[in-house]
């Protein structure tokens, strides 16, 4: 130390050369306490600091002019500036501009480098600060008289690659067994690494790690810790030593065991010697406190740890000296009967753990029993092995089943599970069907499926309205093979003829390349809702979720009750939606005591449009927000692209109106467009007014077919295109959505504070939007805005 003004020339500056800071951190003229040295004896080599420019080896370097001072790693740099009292900030960037002034000439700057730290004038302000780092970073700043400290710049250095501080009881710097606490602002000194969170972030020491979950494991921790020293003379065994164990437990930190060793690279430690330290952190450099220090023969004790009613107990069992030097550590939850250090063991036998599911064995050498998992392999690989702690190995015949409804499952002993493929295997169809009349006149169609499946659901929609009375469709006996369609009114009443659209699906998901992605299944209740009613509907979950909200179809499936049934669904979410049977203001059902349970059959598929092969589909659901019932406003599904009209299923997805509703044709029905009405019964009430309800509805080219020609290793089959217009498909087969209209109900102007969020059903990279409003229910001037 010594002053930091040069009385002679009259400039402030730094009290020693720059050859004298480059031995007191890299060790370039015989300094042997020097940071380089310091993480390289704690790393044991994996961490190194090497001065930059040292032998001028790169071409930048060498162009280094003769007359700049760029001592082994150190650039002197001149600045005009006064800067006694000047935040030291401040005077850092007055620093690195006049480094880069040297440097950037031949391409380099500081930020070439790795690291660098700044050496100010004592002068400089540093708000009683020895120096400062980045956290992580590569810039540090230290005051002249501290600059050349071995404890201060690996304190500083530790910010730089991450790290907090080290705290005990109140202070934050207090745990004196870490650097990132301050032990020292010696010269030489102290020789001291980092504490068990730090350690276990920097990770030299993985491989001698150990992670132990206290709550969820079957047995304690039983091993032992050594020091830093040790380990760097390679005097530990993987497996049979641990530098660093982690304990789980809730919340955002864990707790870490180390051995604080007074050897080699922490010979410097002063502060609590030779005892088992206890530190809580994470695994991200965060502020550590140590919890507790345990001598040997002691413990710890955590009353109702992470939450339990159960104690946590760390004993230091004992510490012994030799090659290498450790301490046996025991940790245990006391389930009340206290936790004992185990007695040394002598053979197998005194090592019974009371698990089937290990291999017990006592280390001769250690006097420590150690667990091991048991291999339960019989070597059958059509049998799945599995263990139980109290019976053992168990081996039971693998079903080799691969979820894919189109393969056959098999297995042979040598080889495995097989699956083999079942040739034009179909996930979908469409299709239509005249029905001439109801079922209650006899009527009913007998639908063969194109394909053969193993467990289909049928959805189904009257496209047209050649009769204005209420009627819906019926699906039962549904096979393999094919099922039943018929007509019903709620007074079983005939009927003109009509034109039924169907869907048949495969239960399952299946996410199939042109972005057609669907989920089919079916749901069996005899929950039902009549008029007045409040909706109560059974809970339905994807088995994943939609990327957005999907458009649910749905149908009965069976025909349990005696008199005319629909089905309802409502709160449909990307995770799922409920369902229920709808008897809406049917008389006779309104007096019921009893309903029989029904099947409904449901398929939701996500919205959009997209090409399966030569097929368009058109998927989506809407609300417009105008009442939809007989008479009123038709709700209008507009169409493009296809020839003829599609094959196209709509369903009621809401409960605005309380009379009960379901979806039925309104009349237009052609290839660009579907009307829907909420249709409502008329056999107790001939009125039909209804509230606007949201619809879904998909809607395919006539007579769609999906077949599957692979299966995909997420259980996701794919379809081979004929051909994928660009329109609706990337070169991976990513659907790639290009426009889509809606139409909305704005109640006033944006000067009422009144304006509506649109959400696309589709995402879009760059989007534009063109409005215009359709109507002129005022006759004030007025234009839409987006």
């Amino acid at each position: 130390g010594g002053p930091d003004y040069n009385t002679t020339s009259g400039n402030l500056c730094n009290i020693r050369t720059p050859s004298f800071y480059a031995d007191s951190l890299f060790g370039t003229n015989g300094d042997l306490k020097t940071v380089a040295s310091q993480f390289n004896a704690c790393s044991k080599g994996k961490l190194q600091y090497v001065p930059a420019c040292s032998d001028a080896s790169s071409a930048e370097c060498a162009q280094l002019d003769s007359n700049v001072l760029f001592a082994n790693g150190v650039l002197e740099v001149k600045i005009d500036n006064n800067v006694i009292g000047m935040a030291s900030g401040s005077a850092v960037n007055l620093v690195t501009t006049a480094a880069n002034s040297i440097l950037n000439p031949i391409g380099l700057s500081v930020t070439s480098f790795k690291q660098h730290m700044v050496i100010l004038p004592d002068s400089v302000s540093w708000g009683g600060a020895a120096a400062w780092a980045y956290r992580p970073g590569t810039q540090s700043a230290f005051r002249s008289s501290y600059a050349d400290h071995m404890g201060v710049q690996v304190h500083e250095f530790g910010h730089n690659v991450g790290l907090l501080h080290s705290g005990y009881g109140t202070g934050s710097y207090n745990d004196h067994s870490c650097m990132q606490g301050n032990p020292s602002y010696g010269n030489n000194g102290p020789e001291v690494c980092w504490n068990g969170p730090n350690s276990y972030t920097l990770g030299w020491y993985k491989d001698y790690h150990k992670d132990f979950d206290p709550v969820n494991s079957n047995d304690p921790f039983h091993g032992r810790l050594v020091g830093v020293g040790d380990w760097a003379d390679d005097e530990a065994v993987v497996g049979t030593h641990y530098v660093v164990v982690k304990i789980s437990q809730s919340g955002s930190n864990d707790l870490f065991v180390m051995y604080n060793r007074v050897e080699g690279p922490t010979k410097g430690v002063n502060f609590f010697k030779n005892e088992v330290m206890v530190v809580e952190g994470g695994t991200d450099g965060r502020q550590t406190w140590l919890q507790s220090h345990i001598p040997a023969g002691g413990e710890y004790a955590i009353e109702n740890f992470s939450g339990q009613s159960r104690t946590l107990v760390i004993k230091n069992c004992r510490q012994e000296a030799g090659a290498p030097d450790y301490s046996e550590v025991y940790i245990a939850l006391d389930d009340g009967t206290g936790v004992e250090c185990p007695a040394e063991c002598t053979d197998d036998d005194s090592c019974d753990d009371n698990d089937m599911c290990t291999v017990n064995t006592c280390s001769a050498e250690l006097g420590i029993c150690t667990f091991t998992d048991l291999v339960c392999d019989d070597g059958d690989a059509c049998t799945d092995d599995v263990c139980d702690p109290i019976t053992g190995c168990s081996h039971t015949k693998s079903t080799c089943d691969d979820g894919d409804v189109c393969t056959v499952d098999s297995c042979v002993a040598e080889v495995g599970c097989s699956h083999e493929s079942i040739p034009n295997c179909a996930v979908m169809e469409t299709g239509q069907v005249e029905l001439t009349d109801t079922i209650d006149l006899g009527v009913k169609a007998q639908i063969e499926f194109t394909h053969t499946y193993n467990d289909p659901v049928v959805v189904a929609f009257i496209n047209t309205r050649n009769g204005d009375e209420s009627v819906s469709p019926r699906v039962k006996d549904v096979t393999s093979t094919g099922c039943t369609i018929y007509m019903q009114e709620p007074d079983h009443q005939n009927h003109s003829p009509e034109t039924v659209s169907y869907i048949v699906a495969e239960k399952g998901r299946w996410e199939l390349s042109g972005g057609l992605t669907f989920e089919a299944g079916s749901h069996s209740t005899d929950r039902a809702r009549g008029k007045g009613m409040n909706f109560e509907g059974d809970p339905i979950s994807f088995s994943a979720s939609f990327q957005k909200n999907p458009a649910v179809l749905h149908t009965l499936n069976t025909n349990a009750n005696v008199d005319w049934m629909t089905s309802l669904a409502t709160s449909v979410t990307t995770g799922g939606f409920q369902i229920a049977q709808e008897y809406a203001e049917t008389s006779t059902l309104n007096d019921a005591v009893t309903i029989a349970t029904e099947t409904i059959g449901w398929i939701a598929f996500e919205t959009g449009f997209g090409m399966i092969g030569e097929n368009l589909f058109i998927i989506g659901h809407y609300d417009d927000g105008v009442s939809n019932g007989v008479g009123q406003t038709q709700f209008i599904i507009n169409l493009f692209g296809y020839e003829n009209p599609p094959d196209i299923v709509v369903a009621v997805i809401g409960e605005n109106g309380r009379d009960g509703s379901w979806a039925r044709g309104s009349g237009t029905y052609s290839s660009t467009n579907q009307g829907v009405y909420a249709e409502e019964d008329q056999r107790s009430d001939v009125e039909r007014g209804h509230a606007s309800e949201p619809f879904a509805w998909a809607a395919f080219e006539r007579n769609t077919d999906i077949i599957l020609v692979s299966q995909q290793p997420s259980n996701s089959p794919s379809v081979a295109p004929s051909s994928v217009p660009s329109l609706s498909a990337s070169p991976t087969g990513t659907p790639v959505f290009v426009g889509e209209t809606g139409r909305i109900l704005v109640s006033n102007t944006i000067d009422e504070n009144v304006q509506v969020e649109v959400v696309f059903r589709n995402a879009y990279t760059n989007p534009v939007v063109v409005p215009f409003i359709n109507t002129r229910n005022g006759v004030e001037s007025v234009s839409p805005r987006v």
